[in-house]
């Protein structure tokens, strides 16, 4: 079967338009995004920190500008740790921490310490709380005077 110059540019028209159907369609998927309940989303153009998103849809520029999701919801971290008490007494403990990320201040905590705040932030002043918590109390002392030991580190962990 042989082809004339019409219906090669036909065939042409119509492979440009179902390219550029394909690419509007593409573009179109992209322009939007959907913030689940609990979540809010740090929208960044070019890699720089741009605004927070709320919950809910969000639009963007398709390819210029990118997004990471933060939870909002109360989340928890459970951390093993060791530590000294006062007569230099080794004491393991698995301790958990509750907490949720604060909608208006999500974009400084994107800025200044990205999304590994679990890493750098949370788990080491679990530890250090921990550490200078038990170190005020005998191993004897961290049994029989669990709740005062405990609002003690949770005093320190708040201050931090």
């Amino acid at each position: 079967m042989e082809f004339n110059i019409k219906d090669k540019k036909k065939v042409i028209k119509y492979s440009c338009i179902a390219v550029g159907v394909i690419l509007a369609a593409i573009t179109a998927f992209n322009s939007y995004q959907v913030i689940d309940a609990g979540e809010i989303a740090i929208i960044t153009r070019f890699g720089e920190v741009n605004r927070v998103a709320e919950p809910g849809l969000s639009l963007r520029i398709p390819f210029l500008e990118g997004y990471t999701k933060m939870q909002t919801r109360i989340q928890k971290e459970e951390v093993a740790s060791s530590a000294v008490s006062s007569d230099l007494q080794e004491v393991n403990a698995n301790l958990a921490l509750n907490y949720s990320i604060n909608k208006e201040t999500a974009l400084s905590l994107y800025k200044e310490v990205g999304v590994n705040y679990k890493d750098n932030i949370i788990n080491p002043v679990l530890h250090e709380s921990f550490k200078a918590g038990s170190a005020q109390y005998s191993a004897e002392d961290l049994i029989t005077k669990r709740s005062e030991a405990k609002e003690k580190i949770l005093n320190v962990v708040k201050i931090s």
